[in-house]
């Protein structure tokens, strides 16, 4: 959703974006987006992560993909399915929200994510531990929901700590040069 040539950054509505996505995924080629917004955290962070998209054909959606949809009001999202139903519709939440989309049509959705960008490196959602853990997550969320808001917390506190391990590093270092003198 960003422009960066000659290192200039220019935000674009997903809304916007739409025709061309749709047209380059019907065209069986991929398109990748930067996120926008906060309700994918602490997964996924505004500005910092890209995602690929990619058509759905017919894949076989599960608990804890990543899908991009249209809702009935013709906006979009981009938010993890947390509940199958066997007539093909899906509940599909954001990590950091608490309300679903409920009963979403296989029709409405536009694609899906196959891979995550984070800082230029790949990470591939059907890899083992991330599916593993992104299933775990949205199955306890829905059994246990304190637990997870717990662990969302959590984890969040974790991520503002370790934001920069190298930054701890050099920290720790420091600290550890002063006590030598």
């Amino acid at each position: 959703m960003s422009d960066t040539r000659n290192n200039a950054t220019h935000a674009v509505p997903l809304a916007a974006l739409m025709p061309l996505i749709r047209e380059t995924l019907a065209q069986g080629k991929t398109a990748t987006i930067r996120i926008k917004g906060i309700s994918m955290q602490p997964f996924l962070f505004d500005g910092r992560d890209s995602v690929e998209l990619a058509a759905l054909g017919d894949h076989r959606i599960r608990v804890g993909d990543l899908l991009l949809f249209e809702r009935a009001d013709h906006s979009f999202a981009l938010h993890r399915v947390c509940r199958v139903y066997p007539n093909d519709t899906f509940d599909i939440v954001g990590d950091n929200q608490q309300l679903c989309d409920l009963g979403i049509p296989r029709e409405a959705v536009i694609a899906r994510v196959p891979r995550v960008w984070r800082d230029g490196k790949e990470i591939p959602c059907d890899a083992g531990f991330w599916r593993a853990l992104m299933t775990f997550y949205m199955r306890a969320r829905l059994r246990f929901p304190r637990l997870a808001r717990w662990c969302m917390r959590t984890v969040r506190r974790f991520l503002r700590v370790c934001r920069d391990p190298s930054a701890i590093l050099r920290k720790l270092r420091k600290t550890g040069e002063e006590h030598e003198q």
